[in-house]
């Protein structure tokens, strides 16, 4: 599985480009998922993630997943992201899917600027 989405902002910098790269267990009642992400944002600077999800199948068909994520490091202005959260993938009837993502992040300079003060 390979997905390629973008458009959001992290720490005021909005995404290029997020490539994803996972790996599928399917079994005839389970779907389990995990993968890695490289965002890259308009600056150049680079995210990098993780995630993992499950989802039920039901009479042959996958239902929606739910899952975490977390943030692993990054280049530049994300060198030392961290953060985590949850999503959800929404199968849509005509064959898209809606992902909804939530969490927090902590930029590694904005944690240090706050102990300097």
């Amino acid at each position: 599985m390979c997905l390629d989405w973008a458009g959001y902002t992290v720490g005021g910098e909005k995404t290029k480009d997020h490539d994803v790269t996972g790996s599928p267990d399917v079994t005839a009642t389970r779907t389990v998922a995990s993968g890695t992400g490289v965002a890259t944002m308009e600056n150049g600077d680079k995210t990098f993630s993780t995630f993992h999800g499950t989802a039920n199948v039901k009479d042959g068909k996958r239902e929606d997943e739910h899952g975490t994520w977390s943030y692993t490091g990054g280049t530049g202005k994300f060198k030392g992201l961290k953060g985590k959260g949850t999503y959800k993938v929404t199968l849509n009837a005509d064959g898209t899917s809606t992902v909804e993502v939530e969490g927090e992040y902590e930029l590694a300079q904005a944690k240090a600027t706050a102990k300097k003060q």
